[in-house]
């Protein structure tokens, strides 16, 4: 995983457990020039953010495949 730390292009997690709608959402992205990191998990969500992520992540997406409340995974991140 390689993250470009130019501003002006975002690095986006991708947190979707269903294999192929994550493929298809990072495919899209990645067409838009976005660097995207998948994860399948909240907890390899929480895990990738937490070691490598936390200072060059613009942004999170599908919040529903987190076994979390969503507020509660919020706060985590926030909180790291």
């Amino acid at each position: 995983m390689v993250l470009n730390m130019d501003m002006s292009i975002m690095n986006i997690l991708i947190v979707e457990d269903d294999i192929e709608i994550n493929n298809l959402i990072s495919e899209a992205l990645k067409k838009e020039n976005y660097n995207i990191v998948q994860v399948y998990n909240g907890k390899e969500a929480v895990e990738k953010y937490n070691k490598k992520l936390a200072e060059s992540i613009d942004g999170i997406t599908s919040v529903e495949s987190i076994p979390y409340e969503r507020t509660s995974f919020i706060l985590r991140l926030r909180n790291m």
